[in-house]
């Protein structure tokens, strides 16, 4: 949860129904978004690729060993269950923190 990236990556897997197969291009482009603070549409293909990349070589890895089955040849994930609760347990932490 130190990331950024990771952090909404797990906020927008946390949106999904779990075991509902998401494509890295897609999480790249709501990550991205979220980081420019703009719509999917407003993107640059630069702004994309920047996020995809770290995506594939840091986070995803990072991800897998934890919260996600990653499907390293077709570029997609499947949520499991652990990302709407993770999610909901770091909301609360950073509610204690605020609170």
């Amino acid at each position: 949860m130190s990331s950024d990236r990771r952090r909404w990556a797990i906020e927008h897997l946390a949106d999904q129904p779990p075991d509902d197969v998401v494509t890295v291009s897609d999480l790249a482009e709501a990550v991205a978004a979220r980081e420019n603070d703009c719509t999917v549409n407003e993107l640059s293909s630069k702004q994309r690729e920047r996020v995809y990349i770290s995506l594939c070589q840091q986070h995803m890895t990072i991800l897998e060993e934890t919260i996600v089955d990653y499907d390293h040849d077709r570029k997609t994930i499947t949520p499991t269950e652990t990302p709407a609760r993770l999610w909901i347990a770091y909301q609360s932490f950073c509610e204690t923190l605020d609170g």
